[in-house]
């Protein structure tokens, strides 16, 4: 080597060797070649590695006023060079003769730099002697080597900048993580624990790095309580961990300050680029709120919040289970209803607070007197239910009437004042006989109906075969026949028409009639059900309904029709009705002059202070009023005086044989002649024959219904057709 070539490369070494950067380190390199080979310019071109037809020039050293044109005619020359030869790479060393700026020859010495790119060394005069430029190609091999170097380092530097950053993220990561995580060794010593674990643990890091996990952790099985070995539970002591923790498993943890909570453990091996395992993660979740806002969830779908009994869901699930235990297994138990007296009458005068404090007491007092084995749940409202497994009717019979004497001995204060208790108890058994669970309610709720009729605090068996029983039974069938039908609109409206025995008119007056269309059976008339409504307080509803179905198809009808709804007494006693009636008529917007109200003589005579405030505020707005089965009581006409009615209608007990009874006759003689008198029009009803209707013209009753006048049709045909 040359003294020259020594020289240069001693001085590309030391650059190499401080670890300069690539490009300060280029032009260092550049400036000696060009100070210790007289040459005037320089650069060093860098192959692009996603385009490696191309060349960029990465450092240069210009000198003399010598410009980049000719560096870049270098690198024109030098892709050229390579594309006429086909080569891959450019040449170890090339020199070409060009003209600088003002066209002064200028000797081009390109030299290849392996795998890198190439030198460029511009000379004026004469080009470098053959001996120099040779020895130029090891000092061109070994500058590559050195941008190589420097390539690789900067890909290593940026790849530990990468993984820092990512280190850096990944323990931010573990220090917000509300989960706590430790890593592990292969033979189970901790490598790792975030703050979370620390906490979560009672430990600090410095304490347990290093040490065995087995020696911090101690858990014990959520269920039965027994320890749990960690070591086993991790398979530290097996080649693999067991697959089932990837999916976790709750413990519990035995101490530190959290000790007693429930932890979801699970775990993920961490694996070499070989798959040999070298060591896992734990990460431990703490569910203890979790776990007991589940449990508060399932206790409080199956349990009443105010007594803490079993709710209607649990009570009705037992239910079941009892009655298949008897149908498969011969079982024999009871079931027993209880119904607390006079509940409401405690609830409207104290108000509701009482009445949970009492039913709190009720609920404790029932509970006192049964078995570990019997549930006693809270059906709803004032209805408790007692379930007795394995226990004949006999015995049930004598438990029930413990608790009602039980009952009638309480004292409940409230309000300094004191409040008499009682309750009615239904009995039925439970065995091999019994068509259904809910069929046995059904009967338990039918005899406690009859003990409450008995006279209160009464206790009621029911047994098959009773008559009495079986026709309150049926009553009671009527109840959710009727709610199904309120919450299935499963009623329907009729309309027989009402028309003047001697004067005709324009005017169509209708009466409403209720019909029920349950599937699958015929229509029912409400002389099936209207007693059961009543009995049940289901009659204010059905009135309701009544009306806002009647007020919606007069809104589409015709102006020269009117209607009469009848109400019951229930609808006459209940506060809200009056407004209610406002409203709708106001969003119908059908004139009050339209509406009839019919209300029967029992109804206004039962409530007759409410019945007269209800019909004048009516009356004054507009409203008319007919009071229906007139002459049906022994004081119809003292009673008539205080009530402001717009027309009488007849009792049709009087009506079907007007023709042939005098007494029936002199009847509807005197209340036609006393509507005369008092200026309010007369109404017959059960008008069912032509001779029927000449007789009640040669009495002078204003107006007839009945079949021969007008069969009912539903009200949804007549308005379209009077349209």
């Amino acid at each position: 080597m040359t003294p020259l070539e020594r020289q240069i490369a001693f001085d590309i070494a030391m650059r190499v060797g401080r670890g300069l950067e690539l490009e300060p380190m280029l032009r260092d390199s550049l400036s000696i070649m060009l100070r210790q080979l007289g040459c005037v310019a320089g650069g060093v071109f860098k192959c692009r590695p996603d385009h490696p037809d191309t060349m960029v020039l990465l450092q240069h050293i210009p000198h003399h006023g010598t410009s980049l044109r000719l560096l870049e005619h270098a690198r024109q020359r030098l892709l050229s060079w390579t594309a006429e030869h086909e080569a891959s790479v450019p040449p170890k060393e090339l020199t070409l003769l060009v003209q600088d700026e003002e066209g002064d020859p200028l000797h081009l010495h390109l030299y290849s730099l392996p795998r890198f790119g190439a030198l460029v060394l511009l000379r004026p005069d004469h080009p470098l002697s053959h001996p120099l430029r040779q020895s130029l190609i090891p000092i061109a091999e070994q500058l590559a080597q050195a941008c190589l170097a420097h390539d690789r380092l900067h890909t290593i530097q940026a790849i530990q900048s990468e993984l820092k950053l990512e280190r850096e993220r990944a323990q931010a990561a573990l220090l917000a993580l509300s989960d706590g995580v430790i890593s592990l060794a292969p033979q189970g010593t901790i490598q790792l624990i975030n703050p979370a674990a620390e906490r979560l643990l009672g430990v600090t890091r410095q304490h347990v790095l290093g040490q065995h996990v087995a020696d911090w952790i101690r858990v014990r099985d959520e269920f039965d309580g027994e320890p749990i070995d960690l070591t086993r539970l991790l398979g530290l002591d097996s080649d693999a961990p067991p697959a089932e923790l990837a999916r976790g498993r709750r413990v519990v943890l035995n101490h530190g300050p959290h000790a007693g909570s429930i932890l979801e453990l699970s775990l993920s091996p961490i694996h070499a680029a070989d798959m040999a395992q070298q060591g896992m993660v734990i990460v431990l979740r703490d569910i203890s709120a979790e776990v007991e806002a589940k449990r508060t969830l399932e206790w409080e779908a199956t349990h009443d919040m105010l007594t803490n009994l079993a709710n209607r869901r649990a009570f009705e699930r037992r239910l079941d289970q009892l009655f298949y235990n008897a149908r498969m297994d011969g079982g024999r138990h009871a079931l027993v209803v209880f119904d607390l007296d006079h509940f409401k009458v405690l609830n409207d005068s104290e108000g509701h607070a009482a009445g949970d404090e009492l039913l709190r007491q009720i609920a404790l007092l029932i509970s006192t007197q049964t078995r570990a084995s019997d549930m006693v749940a809270r059906l709803g409202g004032d209805e408790f239910a007692l379930l007795l497994a394995d226990c004949p009717l006999e015995r049930a019979e004598t438990l029930a009437r413990n608790i009602t004497d039980a009952m009638a001995k309480i004292r409940f204060y409230w309000g300094g004042r004191p409040h008499p208790v009682s309750v009615s108890a239904g009995i039925v058994g439970i065995d091999s006989q019994t068509a259904s669970a809910q069929e046995a309610l059904s009967d338990a709720d039918t005899a406690c109906y009859a003990a409450k009729e008995k006279g209160r605090n009464q206790v009621q068996v029911y047994r098959p075969g009773d008559a009495d029983l079986s026709r309150r039974k049926a009553t009671l069938a009527w109840i959710t026949r009727l709610e199904h039908a309120l919450s299935n609109r499963l009623f329907c409206l009729v309309a027989q028409p009402i028309r003047p025995i001697a004067l005709a008119t324009e005017q169509e007056h209708y009466e409403i009639l209720l019909r029920l269309r349950e599937a699958g059976s015929e229509v029912i008339g409400p002389v099936d059900f209207i007693a059961a409504a009543e009995r049940y307080h289901l009659m204010s509803r059905i009135d309701r309904w009544v009306v806002e179905e009647t007020l919606a198809s007069l809104h589409r009808g015709p102006q020269h029709v009117s209607v009469a709804i009848n109400l019951s007494g229930q609808t006459l006693a209940d506060d809200g009705f009056s407004d209610f009636l406002h409203e709708k008529v106001r969003e119908c917007g059908v004139a009050p002059q339209r509406l009839c109200f019919e209300i029967t003589e029992t109804a206004a005579i039962s409530n007759l202070s409410r019945a007269q405030d209800f019909m004048r505020e009516f009356r004054d707005r507009g409203f008319r009023f007919a009071l229906d089965d007139f002459g049906s009581g022994l004081s119809s006409f003292a009673y008539l005086k205080n009530l402001p009615v717009d027309m009488l209608k007849i009792d049709g007990s009087f009506i079907r044989h007007v023709d042939h009874d005098a007494t029936d006759r002199v009847m509807v003689e005197a209340i036609a002649r006393v509507g005369k008198v008092m200026g309010i029009p007369t109404i017959a009803e059960y008008v069912e024959r032509q001779e029927i209707l000449t007789t009640l013209r040669e009495i002078g009753v204003d107006y007839a219904q009945g079949w021969v006048v007008g069969r009912p049709r539903a009200l949804g045909e007549i308005l379209p057709a009077l349209n």
